[in-house]
Formats: structure tokens, C-alpha cells, sequence
């Protein structure tokens, strides 16, 4: 996705789960799920599915799951859940996995989590 400069971007908070199996990225297998919490002045349930980029390969959500919208932490606040092939994503151990997006309404958001750093193997 390209942004332009005139659009502000909102900040979203987001999480990657499991955030474990980025240090599986060398198996190119798995899935990984994004979410981008709600809260009382960001509606993550008007998430634009089709618009969301995953990792600096900017990797679109798997059809199948399709993306749905739920409250995952249990705060009141509808959250947006979509899963990415890990594969695809370009996201390292260690590093940050951004996703960026839009709202329906056309707002543009971005949000960041640091991974978690692969073990070494026994």
C-alpha cells in the first residue's frame, strides 16, 4: 500500500500472534494473525480487509480464514482479527511486524509490534 503525504496516518495498536512462530520464518510454513485493537475513539471493526499489508512485503491477509472482527481483549471494544501466511510476510525474528491499513471511511492506520527473537536450537 502507498500513502500519499497529504492523509494523515492514525496510529493503531496492534498485535501479532502467535508471536512465537516468526522464529519459524526459515520453514516458510505457518500462519499468523494481526490485530488491530478497537478502543473508544479507533473502530477497528470498519477495517478494510482488503486493504491491510502485513511485514515489509506488505503480504495481504489469507482469504480463507477472512478477516472478522471481535473483541479480543475483552474490553468492550470490537477488535479486527485477519491471519497472513508467515511465508509471505517478510517479517524477521527480532524485528518489528507493522501492518497498515484503512478504515472504510478511507482513514489510513499503521500500528508496530516487536517479535520475539528466535531460540537457538539444542
Amino acid at each position: 500500500m502507498v500513502f500519499d503525504r497529504v492523509t494523515p496516518v492514525r496510529t493503531a495498536r496492534i498485535a501479532v500472534r502467535p508471536r512465537s512462530a516468526v522464529t519459524r520464518l526459515g520453514e516458510g510454513r505457518g500462519r499468523v494473525h494481526a490485530v488491530v485493537f478497537g478502543s473508544a475513539d479507533f473502530a477497528a471493526a470498519e477495517v478494510d480487509e482488503s486493504s491491510l499489508a502485513l511485514g515489509a512485503a506488505a503480504a495481504p491477509p489469507e482469504a480463507h480464514p477472512a478477516g472478522r472482527p471481535r473483541d479480543v481483549d475483552r474490553d468492550g471494544f470490537v477488535d479486527f482479527v485477519a491471519a497472513f501466511a508467515l511465508a509471505n510476510t517478510a517479517v524477521a525474528a527480532g524485528g518489528e511486524a507493522c501492518l497498515s491499513g484503512t478504515l472504510r471511511d478511507g482513514t489510513r492506520f499503521r500500528g508496530c509490534e516487536r517479535t520475539e527473537a528466535a531460540h537457538a536450537q539444542p
